[in-house]
């Protein structure tokens, strides 16, 4: 179990990953009802995931569990696998732009060199950009790998972690102190809202 000050320091707001309604993936007809009559995305569907790898509040959040529990070595290789592809992009764009502007016969900007080092150099770029696209074909194959892998695992531990972390918050009192939570809508908002109240007076 995290200490309080850990978990503190790592508390993602719910509110925070649910941010596009449209992208439900409910279980059954009544939860389906709920989520739309009030606009909420089921957290534990895989669009919520993404939302907490493209959010960098909440993917730093999932990164201090992870560590926290000695499991970080996936996201750390999806990150990886994210920086790649923007490498691999850049780099790509740099050999296209490099051939056309100065390599090619009759380019804008064409270098005088001897034909034949110009022909190899450009063989050899092509093959880069060759080599690039086979090397990304598999290294997407092992991140969704990892990604479903940690939807499935890691991602439900860390939901929960943050449920009751919110919930252990909303039922806090301190004599004299406006109570800051009303109810327990976030950590519950899987439910009906109106049943918030219900939990936090009864």
């Amino acid at each position: 179990m995290l200490s309080p000050s850990l978990a503190k320091s790592s508390v993602v707001s719910v509110n925070e990953i649910i941010h596009h309604p449209s992208s439900s993936v409910i279980a059954d007809a009544s939860s389906k009802r709920v989520i739309e009559d009030y606009g909420l995305l089921d957290l534990y569907s895989s669009e919520a995931f993404l939302t907490v790898l493209h959010t960098p509040r909440i993917y730093d959040s999932f990164a201090a569990f992870l560590r926290t529990e000695h499991s970080s070595e996936n996201l750390a290789f999806w990150s990886r696998c994210e920086e790649f592809k923007r490498l691999r992009k850049e780099l790509s764009t740099w050999v296209t732009v490099t051939e056309g502007e100065h390599l090619l016969v009759g380019s804008e900007y064409e270098i005088n060199v001897l034909p034949n080092g110009r022909i190899e150099t450009v063989a050899k770029m092509e093959n880069l950009k060759t080599a690039l696209t086979e090397t990304q074909e598999d290294i997407e194959r092992l991140r969704k790998e990892v990604e479903i892998m940690m939807w499935r695992d890691s991602y439900p531990r860390f939901l929960k972690h943050h449920l009751a972390y919110n919930a252990r918050r909303s039922l806090q009192y301190s004599p004299g102190k406006t109570l800051s939570f009303k109810g327990l809508g976030e950590c519950f908002c899987l439910t009906d809202p109106r049943c918030a109240l219900y939990f936090y007076f009864h």
